[in-house]
């Protein structure tokens, strides 16, 4: 992977008051408003690069060559990934999230207890934004990455 390149740890992060800062303390925690009501589009796949961001882009093409102008992507399990943020926002989304922008580097490992929670909030907040549709793309593993 030509694209790698090495790392040098340089320590952690600290805040004014000396904590260590965490990924988790700058995640969106809660939503924008009520719930729209919005369409949700659920992709679901039983594997990594099975075609549920190919799935995703025809649904968001389908939908903007409807009219609606207005679509939210969310890449909601599995390990983020700015290159499948990037393909949604090329194809007309108005905004793309996955993971990070709620606080986990990734919904790995299988088991975790607070990803439902995770799931949920992330669901909310995406459902609170001003939209025409919310396509969500989830279950990229055997074992579902943590996909409720």
């Amino acid at each position: 992977m030509r694209h790698l390149g090495r790392v040098r740890y340089l320590g952690a992060v600290y805040g004014d008051r000396g904590e260590t800062l965490n990924i988790r303390q700058f995640g969106v925690t809660s939503s924008r408003g009520p719930d729209r009501n919005a369409p949700l589009y659920l992709i679901l796949g039983t594997s990594a690069e099975v075609g549920k961001t190919t799935a995703g882009v025809t649904v968001v093409r389908t939908l903007r060559l409807q009219g609606h102008a207005n679509v939210v992507a969310l890449k909601a399990t599995g390990t983020s990934s700015f290159a499948e943020l990037a393909t949604y926002l090329d194809f007309g989304v108005v905004e793309a999230f996955d993971c990070i922008d709620f606080g986990f580097p990734t919904t790995y490992p299988v088991g975790r207890k607070d990803i439902v929670d995770f799931f949920f909030n992330a669901l909310d907040f995406c459902l609170s934004l001003p939209a025409d549709a919310v396509v969500v793309e989830c279950s990229g593993d055997p074992v579902s990455a943590n996909a409720p």
